[in-house]
């Protein structure tokens, strides 16, 4: 079972037959977050506008301290796609507190980092991103492994491995990074 709670009005269509969640988001107001939930096979589509020049919102989180335009918290995953498009906020994707596996996760044109993982224990497969406006993976607290990864025009940090991290990447190809990765006091990060 799928639980979502939505922020503003964004425009959710949910195909449960073939498992697709597809959603638009119209401004920075809006976000999606999916908790306490079983995806398996699920594949999940948001696309935010076309914008130039965004200010960063007043706050980076809101009043649940969610940072994410899609965030999922305290879910179970498997064999899940995440294609994310535009995002608005302090992170085009966050998952908290998750456990299980990313067949492929597709971002572009994040204003802030694209991906943030958090508390978690991730296997991904296959990581795409394309133009970040900070860092383009970040990670914290758990264990993550990344069969392959590539990413383009990562404003700050290709990877970012934060405090009590253990992170191993088996292909990365980074292009267009002002650091390549940065790890942080108590992090592990490994690359093949």
């Amino acid at each position: 079972k799928v639980k979502i709670i939505k922020i503003g009005k964004p425009k959710i269509i949910i195909d449960e037959l073939n498992k697709i969640i597809d959603v638009e988001i119209y401004d920075k107001k809006q976000k999606l977050i999916i908790i306490d939930s079983d995806l398996s096979y699920w594949t999940i589509k948001i696309k935010g506008p076309i914008t130039k020049g965004l200010e960063i919102n007043e706050s980076r989180f809101d009043e649940r301290l969610l940072t994410g335009m899609l965030t999922i918290k305290n879910s179970s995953l498997k064999n899940i796609n995440i294609e994310i498009k535009n995002g608005l906020l302090e992170d085009s994707l966050n998952i908290i507190g998750s456990k299980g596996s990313i067949n492929k996760i597709d971002i572009s044109n994040s204003f802030q980092d694209a991906i943030d993982f958090d508390f978690s224990n991730l296997y991904v497969n296959e990581i795409n991103i394309l133009n970040s406006g900070n860092d383009c993976l970040d990670v914290s607290s758990g264990i993550y492994v990344i069969n392959t990864l590539k990413a383009n025009n990562c404003i700050d940090k290709g990877i970012s491995v934060g405090e009590k991290s253990h992170v191993r990447v088996m292909n990365i190809d980074l292009i267009k990074s002002s650091l390549a990765f940065a790890s942080f006091t108590s992090a592990r990060a490994i690359s093949d």
